[in-house]
């Protein structure tokens, strides 16, 4: 179900303590957030999410359920945003368009998957990687950075 690619990198590029120590949002990335942040933020979890589970990144703003990769790739995402970014359910939800009892559905559903060891460190990387993603200044937003000649 996850992209094998980014199966192989979860699996040799995080060891089994080192994605614990993601690095943390500051407390104040949310107050009074602007837009543009909340979309950077956005496009930082769907941008990786959808890396890891071989989706379209349109596909995890369908307001219906979809296919069940579909389904569990949006679920990751709003799991990534609660747990990895340390958003409120209801800031979550409102991210992605959901209620704050969506988030927390999928928060369940996350958590018991992550007794899967390649689950678990597959989100484990993605938890460690969202927030450098999300505190990095906009070049993923725009496209590669390209070397002055």
């Amino acid at each position: 179900m996850l992209h094998d690619s980014m199966m192989s990198v979860a699996a040799s590029a995080c060891a089994p303590s080192s994605c614990r120590d993601a690095p943390a949002l500051p407390s104040s990335f949310f107050d009074n957030a602007i837009p543009a942040r909340s979309r950077q933020m956005r496009l930082a979890i769907e941008l990786a999410v959808a890396g890891v589970f071989g989706v379209e990144t349109q596909s995890l703003d369908n307001t219906r359920r979809g296919i069940a990769r579909v389904a569990l790739a949006r679920q990751v995402a709003m799991y990534l945003a609660h747990v990895g970014c340390g958003l409120s359910m209801t800031a979550a939800g409102r991210l992605f368009g959901r209620d704050r009892t969506t988030v927390a559905h999928a928060c369940l559903i996350i958590e018991d998957r992550r007794d899967d060891p390649l689950f678990d460190r597959a989100l484990d990387l993605l938890e460690w990687a969202v927030p450098v993603m999300v505190l990095r200044p906009g070049p993923f937003l725009s496209g590669p950075v390209l070397p002055d000649e």
